[in-house]
């Protein structure tokens, strides 16, 4: 269930980055409702002082940013679960490619319809068959290619995983050794550097 609120939420983000900047009435109306709570004059002020096109251009970039937060964690499954491996191998059907990684067809017909939104894979409606095109697979599934990428996923992850301390280092002002950072940091940063 969570995967699929996670496709949803990718394709939305998708659909909504990708339009034009000034085809953004909806998210202009969604923000507008989010401070309702205030108090009239707080709104017609904040109103006053607002530049509704530097709003919409920031709106989008948020947008973006966090479809690109769901787009790095749905890249770390498909890293480690061997997804785009596979499929770097040539096109393959969702079941197809849950038996060669040996996963549920369910989660990975998401996890691909996912891919297929954000332009990682490429969907071929005819046969139900779904491609890595070869600069994708450079980037996220061949480990000796120069552009290898998938491992500074595991980097981003493990800022989200250490965040308590992060915090606790904000607060204090003490710092935070490297050392004291998730262990995903090391992995993916030696990976990526590798």
């Amino acid at each position: 269930h969570a995967l699929t609120v996670l496709t949803y939420l990718t394709a939305l983000l998708v659909s909504t980055f990708g339009r034009s900047r000034g085809d953004r009435s909806e998210v202009v109306e969604i923000a507008q409702h989010i401070d309702k709570d205030t108090s009239p004059a707080a709104r017609l002020e904040r109103k006053a002082d607002m530049d509704e096109a530097t709003m919409n251009q920031f709106v989008g970039q948020a947008v973006g940013d966090v479809g690109a937060l769901l787009g790095g964690a749905m890249v770390v499954i498909g890293d480690k679960l061997g997804l785009y491996k596979a499929l770097a191998k040539g096109p393959m059907t969702s079941a197809g490619l849950a038996k060669a990684t040996k996963t549920h067809e369910r989660y990975v017909r998401e996890w691909l319809n996912n891919q297929a939104a954000g332009g990682y894979v490429r969907y071929e409606p005819t046969g139900r068959t779904y491609t890595l095109p070869a600069a994708q697979a450079m980037v996220l599934a061949d480990e000796d290619s120069p552009v290898y990428m998938a491992p500074a996923f595991e980097v981003a992850a493990a800022f989200w995983l250490g965040e308590e301390r992060i915090l606790g280092a904000f607060r204090s002002g003490e710092g935070l050794g490297w050392h004291d950072h998730n262990e995903r940091l090391f992995c993916g940063t030696e990976m990526f550097f590798r």
